[in-house]
């Protein structure tokens, strides 16, 4: 509402939405489409204003949007990360047990609002009705259509209890809205302690993912003071997934999505390690993935289980360190 500043302030979020994850263009379009839908069905004429504010905001993000169509659609390296970016939904229950809660408190604060016809609150409506669709839609990325869908289901939740205690206790049945108060939170606390206990009892077993061996940094750093810029580096894929972080060096294979033809490079790092690969074969890998260097520590010793392999032949151990190992390709080639 208001004057037309507030429209391009709302073209301007977007359009930093929309820089960080294009694809969430799509479900802004998505959900203010099905809002101004509930505005027409719940006041019965056609929301012309609201409509026309909306266009505006979306029509100076559409530039951004078919620009990355168009590149997602017609540059190769774009179209395989978008196919490798698989992000599929669980099976529904698992969406009862997270927001069955507050979905049944959000039912009716969404009647309430419904009942106003406050075009504005409709908007919560509409997104938390819309999205159980959207999370299932033939697409790779399902359960990213969720996001921030809490925002006006825990809106409309709060609203649904304010009314229930007040209708409970406007006929008297107080002592009963007390028992479900705390029936619901002695529902809804175990999941919060549950993540305050995983916090504590996580750096009591310091692994993988969130914490690694130091041993791995110092060569991270060393690689970074001694090796040339951009130069690939061959590791296992948990390693691989890390360096591009402490260096300005780039990996055979890393993060899963960002890797492109990522199942066959992580099977051919796992044929390395395990040495399953002749001398021409590795000769082709180095030359063809142009690859500088070899990453040997404990994650790739998973791999192949023993320090006499033949792929360290011809190689130049340049670095070692607690377990870790550096060996430059150079010599081999």
């Amino acid at each position: 509402e208001g004057s037309g500043v507030r429209v391009l302030f709302a073209a301007l979020c977007w359009l930093i939405v929309g820089l960080a994850v294009p694809f969430y263009l799509v479900l802004i379009y998505l959900l203010v489409s099905v809002w101004i839908l509930a505005v027409w069905l719940r006041a019965r004429a056609f929301p012309a204003a609201l409509f026309l504010r909306c266009a505006v905001a979306v029509a100076i993000t559409l530039p951004l949007f078919a620009y990355f169509t168009f590149v997602f659609s017609t540059n190769p390296a774009f179209a395989q990360w978008s196919a490798q970016n698989l992000l599929p939904s669980p099976h529904p229950l698992h969406y009862l047990l997270a927001y069955g809660i507050l979905g049944a408190f959000a039912f009716i604060g969404a009647r309430y609002v419904w009942h106003l016809g406050d075009a504005r609150h409709l908007l919560l409506v509409a997104w938390v009705i819309v999205v159980p669709f959207l999370v299932y839609l033939p697409l790779n990325v399902q359960r990213r259509l969720a996001e921030a869908v809490i925002v006006p289901l825990a809106i409309l939740a709060t609203m649904g209890i304010r009314l229930l205690a007040h209708r409970l206790a406007h006929r008297g049945y107080t002592r009963s809205w007390r028992r479900l108060r705390a029936l619901t939170l002695a529902v809804t606390i175990p999941s919060s302690l549950f993540l305050l206990l995983g916090a504590f009892l996580t750096p009591l077993r310091p692994d993988r993912p969130l914490f690694f061996p130091s041993a791995e940094v110092q060569a991270f750093q060393w690689l970074n003071a001694n090796a040339e810029p951009d130069a690939v580096v061959l590791s296992s894929k948990a390693v691989g997934n890390l360096i591009p972080a402490w260096t300005g060096l780039r990996v055979f294979v890393g993060h899963g999505p960002e890797t492109l033809d990522a199942v066959n490079k992580e099977e051919l790092v796992e044929r390395f390690f395990r040495d399953e690969l002749t001398p021409d074969e590795r000769r082709a890998l180095f030359e063809t993935m142009r690859i500088r260097y070899v990453f040997y520590g404990p994650a790739e010793r998973q791999l192949g289980g023993d320090d006499t392999l033949t792929w360290q032949n011809g190689l130049t151990l340049v670095y070692e360190h607690g377990g870790c190992q550096i060996y430059c390709i150079e010599t081999c080639l």
